[in-house]
């Protein structure tokens, strides 16, 4: 069946910007070919056939049935559209977090280095907070407090639950300077906090100039926990990160299977 009456490209500024990424690739992937049915099989096919993850994977089909779902459907196409977007499995999804999900700490350096003022500041303090970034860029001024080691930060995670986060007194007085908000942290003019997406776009340009186009904002986050995760270890990870439980951190984070050599020189430790 054939899914929309008109161009695709021509309801891409219509559709929301948070699939603007991955309708953007899909056009560019259909190469201006009929946008139908069996086009967007072959799509997802070629998705898992390029070892996409199944939350990528999940990802397109979100923004793809978007873009359908914005033409002007009639109850029985709407209903035939769900049926077949149902019909595509994007694969069992894997919780654990690769190397190729986080930032070595040259990496890190670099993406730092390679960004303005304004993005190197914001890149340092989600590193440096491991914040999600809707908590980072609704921080206000009136919850950080400053003690003896740092700021302390009292942000609003997810499910409105609040919690504390931490950043050097350093970080935090530069942040101050150059931002200069009057309400919130990071805040753009009239005491407008900085959004999400204006973050993931500067983030995405900062990540380009070294190469590491998969890099996204959430990159921080896993790699001040997997950074950490040795020193502070799995307890006191989890609590930071606010997760429900530490069972949930473990499946992000340890998941690591342990070499031979490892195991060998493990056991050596507790013979005498």
């Amino acid at each position: 069946m054939e899914l929309v009456r008109k161009n695709p490209s021509e309801l891409l500024s219509e559709i929301n910007k948070a699939y603007f990424y991955d309708i953007k690739k899909f056009y560019e992937w259909s190469d201006g070919r009929s946008l139908n049915s069996d086009l967007v099989l072959n799509y997802f096919e070629h998705l898992r056939q390029s070892g996409k993850k199944a939350a990528t994977i999940g990802r397109h089909k979100v923004a793809i049935k978007a873009l359908l779902k914005n033409e002007r459907l009639s109850l029985s196409e709407s209903a035939k559209l769900d049926t077949f977007f149902k019909s595509i499995k994007t694969g069992t999804r894997d919780a654990s977090i690769s190397q190729d999900d986080v930032l070595t700490p040259d990496e890190l350096s670099a993406l730092i280095k390679q960004s303005g003022k304004k993005t190197g500041l914001i890149i340092r303090a989600l590193f440096e907070t491991a914040c999600r970034v809707s908590e980072l860029s609704n921080i206000k001024l009136s919850n950080c407090k400053r003690k003896p080691d740092g700021v302390e930060i009292m942000i609003l995670g997810k499910g409105q639950k609040e919690g504390f986060c931490f950043m050097p007194l350093e970080l935090f007085e530069e942040i101050r300077r150059t931002f200069n908000g009057q309400k919130y942290l990071f805040e753009t003019s009239h005491e407008k906090a900085i959004s999400r997406k204006t973050i993931h776009v500067l983030i995405k340009r900062a990540a380009a100039k070294i190469g590491r186009t998969d890099i996204h904002a959430h990159t921080l986050r896993h790699t001040w926990a997997t950074l950490s995760i040795n020193n502070l270890g799995l307890s006191k990870v989890s609590k930071y990160l606010r997760h429900s439980s530490a069972d949930i951190t473990a499946r992000y984070y340890l998941h690591g299977q342990a070499t031979l050599k490892e195991i060998i020189q493990n056991n050596k430790c507790g013979v005498k």
